[in-house]
């Protein structure tokens, strides 16, 4: 089975806040999405695919909020932080960075090479 839409749907008032269809997703992701976290707040989404870009969304409505760019490979993993404003992200290239969501920029990378498991 495809899906065809994604839905951001609330507990605390059982209502859906956005819905966008599947193809709006792979017009922005070069590649396959292969994770999506939201934030602890749950106002903001991070998506992650095989193009080695990580958007952050808006999650009511449902919108772009900004683009991370700094991995040569794969994303695997990302994370907020406990109070939403930064992200941390791990790739295939064997790095892992510190993002800044204001700004949209990577304020820490590990300088050597890691191999994830």
């Amino acid at each position: 089975m495809k899906l065809k839409f994604i839905i951001v749907f609330t507990l605390l008032s059982h209502s859906i806040l956005s819905q966008k269809p599947t193809q709006e997703f792979s017009k922005i992701h070069a590649g396959s999405i292969t994770g999506i976290k939201f934030s602890p707040a749950g106002n903001l989404m991070a998506t992650f695919a095989n193009d080695s870009n990580i958007l952050i969304w808006e999650t009511h409505p449902l919108k772009v909020k900004g683009s991370l760019k700094g991995h040569l490979k794969k994303i695997n993993t990302v994370d907020f932080s406990p109070d939403g404003t930064s992200l941390v992200s791990g790739s295939d290239d064997g790095t892992i960075q510190l993002w800044d969501l204001s700004t949209m920029t990577s304020y820490w990378t590990t300088t050597n090479k890691m191999r994830f498991f």
